[in-house]
């Protein structure tokens, strides 16, 4: 009784609902569709599931909890150097999980994320020319990531 009463309080603490799996949330505009499409393409065909989520608008993104899969990647516009509003409270909401976030912000002159968030932040242009490498290292992240979150504590 005691063997089950650990196992199922040790499968409670992991409530990731779907192994290796990927959410890739963007807003729509050229550069950051593109991002998305290439990340989603390579993730796929590496075995791994993608969730694609449009967050234009603040109520997209609110589905989900980083909990839902074992990596997330958020690509927003730094309007102003700012991250928008509902991508804050979202990560806020989803802070227990920050490990598994990697937030994206395209901006033009400040290159740092404001406001500081507690999730692996990085920023980069809107570089056409830059989608596929740009692709390539963001999938190394987020494979590290499934990688961790799937090994045992």
């Amino acid at each position: 009784m005691l063997l089950m009463v650990v196992v199922i309080f040790a499968s409670a603490e992991d409530t990731t609902s779907k192994k290796n799996s990927v959410l890739l949330s963007f807003e729509d505009t050229k550069f950051k569709s593109a991002l998305i499409k290439e990340m989603k393409k390579h993730l796929e065909k590496d075995g791994i599931t993608v969730m694609v989520v449009d967050h234009t608008d603040s109520i997209s993104l609110a589905k989900y909890t980083a909990t839902d899969f074992n990596a997330v990647f958020i690509t927003n516009s730094g309007v102003n150097s700012q991250i928008r509003p509902w991508v804050v409270d979202w990560l806020n909401k989803n802070e227990r999980a920050a490990s598994r976030i990697i937030l994206h912000t395209t901006q033009i002159r400040n290159w740092e994320v404001k406001p500081p968030v507690k999730v692996d932040a990085i920023t980069s242009a809107s570089a056409a020319n830059k989608v596929k490498s740009l692709a390539a290292e963001y999938i190394i992240k987020l494979k590290s990531i499934i990688k961790s979150s799937q090994a045992p504590s």
